[in-house]
């Protein structure tokens, strides 16, 4: 194990990579179709998450903004794939569009309403202008779930489980590579 004494080893590396590789999923839908370009939106948590339940066990969580998205988006240029990052949808944009969702209560899964309606608003104008769009669920399977509920079926969802820098990467290769 990794420690204060000594650097993760390569073999820590890999197997972390294999661990997030195996983990992250598409809870519906399937690869966007990515050609030279993607454009890659990240949300962040729209309110702080709620205190933990008084006698349950929920792992800690610290409130912050959107993540940074240099492993997702990395992993898209050493492929070669143009990394198009914004806050809307960009509007003579053709490739497919990457909306990271990372909500405030991501440990237990929850996704609030202002959470949802933004990446529902996001997700319906990609698809509205014809374009691939994926959800990137950066929390637990049932907060994806949630997601994949309120989006129109033309939008696929991936699960992450967290924005982890691995967890990102593994989100990111599930969506060029071929497995």
């Amino acid at each position: 194990r990794p420690s204060a004494a000594r650097e993760p080893s390569m073999d820590d590396l890999l197997w972390t990579r294999q661990l997030a590789d195996r983990a992250a999923y598409y809870v519906r839908g399937g690869k966007p179709r990515v050609g030279a370009t993607i454009e890659v939106i990240v949300t962040g948590p729209a309110a702080p998450p709620p205190p933990p339940a008084a006698g349950g066990l929920v792992a800690p969580d610290v409130a912050s903004t959107a993540p940074d998205a240099s492993a997702f988006t990395g992993v898209f240029r050493s492929v070669h794939v143009s990394v198009v990052e914004s806050e809307e949808p960009a509007r003579g944009e053709r490739g497919p569009l990457a909306i990271v969702l990372v909500p405030a209560a991501h440990a237990i899964g929850d996704v609030n309403a202002e959470e949802a309606a933004r990446v529902h608003a996001l997700a319906r104008s990609g698809v509205a202008a014809g374009r691939d769009v994926v959800v990137v669920a950066c929390c637990h399977p049932r907060g994806a779930a949630a997601v994949a509920g309120r989006l129109a079926p033309e939008a696929a969802v991936l699960c992450a489980w967290e924005a982890s820098r691995p967890m990102l990467e593994a989100a990111a290769r599930a969506i060029v590579t071929t497995r």
